[in-house]
């Protein structure tokens, strides 16, 4: 606060600021040396303070933009401990929404009122009228007391009774003639006889603010729209280089890179289907803290967002700063706002020669947010960027598909609805496991990862699904693969004979026991062994098993002798270990011993497109055996094999092809398939759940795909609109992942 000479410079001289109390005091003695000594202290005061001025403006001249943020708040302390300001702030006007935003403040320490005001932004027009009216005269406005305001301000006044404010100075800043800024003084502890004189030269310190931080503000800028064409050009360069494969990675590399540097909540990607009736996210980056939204693909446009695809299919931007700015129509707009927590977004269409592919945009979720001019331009440049790499993988797309549409028709020519066996390419990886699906290859890439790793793995999956063989190519590949592979089935053994075939027993052991028996853990010494059905092992076991995943050794049955073994141990399980361990069957540390790096097995029925290759490896192996030779399978057959859901996956597919190779007396493959829908035999079924039953088949077949080259209308040999309204009637929708 004020030294007290200062204090008493301050009630003799107009330029500093006297409390009311003081004017109630009688004059000081009226003498020549008395008025002589009074004038030099009020002089000495005033040029302490315009020297103080002179430093504050002095340190703004090459400052940027961090500094002159970072100084401001210093500068406003050293003013209001000058003058007797409890709380002083710096507020700019927003020249787009007509705010005022509290940029700088500082207050006295230890005020009663010690809110921080920074960042804040209101509608002075509506919290402060009166006020709003008087600052764009320029002039300052001078409140000793709450007395002093006009009737018509009470507002201001209710504001100022609520926070304790007693005197309250608002000193407007122009910048180029135009009201730019205001300093705003506050005192909380007394009443305060403002100076006018003094008052105006603060604004002189206000336009040295306001100028610096505009200048600043505009170097940032400059440097801002530099850094991002930069940007842009790194990103447009390095699509320019990449094979079109490789294009969605770097997209989702482009999305981060852009997210980070304009700091906002989620940057995305939408393309529409050939037709416009549809749509998917096809790629998208979120910041760190924001949860990716389950998005529903192929929508049907006029339903989900019919407000929304006009905009965007017309060419224009869809820009809000918050849900409510958009129209009445957006009704499905708002909703979906709400429901995901959108505040904000910016989104921008895609165009390809004068064609709208999908659109481009930011997404807000902290908090609602004003798009800046800047902002949008930044948007514009980035969407041709992201356009431009879009358009090289739709040429090379369309190149492919002419070709396949070329081989296709060769191929038809060749042979009219009929699968011919050199059109299955049955050469795999792993000499066991036959498919090309991506659901096979993601596991089979899992599989290779942790294959030359000493990792614990678990094997899930439905009975049928060949997880046995997935554990075999697990060991072929890692460093114990030279070495047999030990299995135990934990279902096959009786309880009283699992522990001696794991660890062994002593002869002697139990009754019976007649010799010795080296265990399973022992014999696989140095290579692997595949426990089975883990989950039906004995809970007494459970714990003899972690101790030899944890520690490496056990004992035998009946001796007090602790084997040392090196083993990689693989377990399987076509039940929930989860609901195992609820009902305390299961010990959960072993659990987690064991789901050290757990490996899902598909179902056969998430993997349609490997029946055909299945079939023609069960055909070809069981046609050596037989001595028969099958040539053709009737495509309409293989699409009944891939409608079918096959509870017993894979073990009753190669069940269902010997029966079928037993009855065949030609070349061409008849095949009794089964009849039943979830176990409900087809003949029981009515004529509309059958139509049902083979719509969702053909979905599923096709990925859920409805339109285009190779979609279910196609394979169905309906229009696209027609198979929609059928859907519709019969309540088939694409289940949410």
């Amino acid at each position: 606060m004020v030294a007290p000479q200062q204090q008493r410079s301050r009630d003799t001289h107009p330029d500093v600021p006297t409390t009311r109390a003081t004017k109630t005091q009688a004059e000081p003695p009226d003498t020549d040396r008395a008025r002589i000594e009074q004038v030099e202290q009020a002089l000495q005061e005033r040029l302490r303070f315009e020297k103080l001025l002179s430093e504050i403006s002095a340190k703004f001249v090459n400052l940027d933009l961090e500094q002159i943020n970072a100084y401001i708040p210093n500068a406003l302390g050293q003013i209001s401990e000058f003058i007797g300001s409890d709380l002083t702030t710096f507020l700019q006007l927003n020249q787009e929404t007509g705010n005022l935003q509290h940029t700088h403040q500082w207050s006295t320490p230890g005020a009663t009122f010690a809110m921080d005001f920074t960042g804040a932004e209101f509608d002075i027009k509506e919290s402060a009228p009166w006020i709003a009216r008087e600052v764009v005269k320029l002039e300052p406005i001078i409140i000793s007391c709450l007395d002093d305001f006009p009737t018509e301000a009470t507002k201001e006044r209710a504001i100022c009774e609520r926070t304790g404010i007693k005197s309250v100075v608002w000193v407007p800043i122009a910048v180029d003639g135009i009201f730019a800024a205001c300093i705003v003084l506050n005192t909380l502890r007394q009443h305060v006889a403002w100076s006018h004189d003094l008052i105006r030269r603060l604004r002189l310190l206000g336009e040295i603010f306001a100028s610096a931080l505009r200048r600043g503000q505009t170097e940032q800028a400059l440097n801002d729209q530099l850094g991002f064409e930069q940007l842009l050009s790194e990103l447009s360069a390095t699509f320019v280089a990449l094979p079109a494969d490789k294009i969605d990675d770097s997209i989702k590399d482009a999305l981060r890179a852009i997210g980070d540097f304009m700091a906002v909540d989620r940057v995305f990607v939408d393309q529409f289907s050939d037709d416009k009736s549809e749509f998917r996210v096809t790629h998208m980056w979120t910041a760190t803290g924001i949860p990716r939204d389950d998005f529903v693909f192929d929508v049907m446009l006029s339903e989900y967002a019919p407000w929304y695809t006009k905009t965007i299919l017309s060419g224009q931007s869809v820009i809000f700063s918050s849900p409510g700015e958009m129209p009445e129509e957006a009704v499905n707009e708002r909703e979906y706002c709400k429901k995901t927590g959108i505040k904000a977004s910016a989104i921008v269409p895609l165009t390809i020669d004068e064609s709208v592919i999908g659109n481009f945009g930011f997404d807000m979720i902290r908090s609602e947010t004003r798009w800046s001019e800047s902002v949008i331009r930044r948007l514009q440049l980035a969407s041709e960027v992201i356009a431009n790499a879009l358009k090289r993988k739709q040429m090379e797309r369309q190149l492919r598909s002419a070709y396949d549409e070329i081989s296709a028709l060769k191929e038809r020519l060749e042979a009219e609805n009929i699968y011919l066996k050199k059109e299955i390419q049955l050469d795999q990886t792993h000499d066991e496991i036959l498919g090309h699906s991506e659901a096979i290859k993601s596991v089979l890439s899992q599989a290779a990862q942790v294959a030359d790793t000493e990792a614990t793995v678990l094997i899930l999956g439905e009975t049928g699904v060949g997880k046995e063989l997935f554990a075999r190519a697990i060991h072929k590949q890692s460093a114990h693969g030279g070495n047999m592979l030990l299995k135990v089935n934990c279902a096959a053994l009786p309880a009283s004979l699992i522990e001696a075939e794991l660890f062994g027993r002593e002869k002697g052991a139990y009754t019976g026991a007649l010799t010795k028996q080296v265990g399973r853990f022992e014999l696989a010494d140095g290579s692997t062994i595949f426990l089975d059905e883990i989950s039906e092992l004995p809970t007494d076991l459970q714990a003899k098993l972690l101790r030899v995943l944890q520690e490496g050794e056990f004992e035998r049955l009946g001796s007090g002798e602790t084997i040392k073994v090196d083993v990689r141990v693989i377990a399987a399980t076509n039940q929930g270990l989860a609901q195992a361990m609820s009902e305390g069957r299961f010990r959960e540390d072993l659990y987690y011993r064991l789901n050290v790096f757990p490996i899902t097995v598909p179902p056969l029925r998430d993997r349609r497109d490997d029946i055909p290759v299945l079939v023609w490896a069960f055909v070809q192996e069981f046609g050596e055996k037989m001595g028969k030779k099958i040539e053709t399978i009737h495509k309409s057959t293989m699409e009944v094999l891939q409608a079918y859901d096959w509870p017993g996956n894979v073990r009753e597919l190669r069940n269902l092809i010997e029966r079928a190779m037993i009855l065949s007396h030609d070349n061409i493959l008849q095949i009794d398939v089964p009849s039943q829908t979830e176990g409900q035999p087809t003949s029981s079924l009515t004529l509309q759940a059958i139509e049902k039953h083979h719509i969702e088949a053909a979905l599923k077949t096709t990925g859920w795909r409805i339109s285009g080259k190779r979609g279910a209308a196609e394979r169905l040999g309906l229009k696209p609109t027609t198979l929609r309204s059928r859907m519709d009637k019969l309540g088939i929708r694409r289940p949410i992942p």
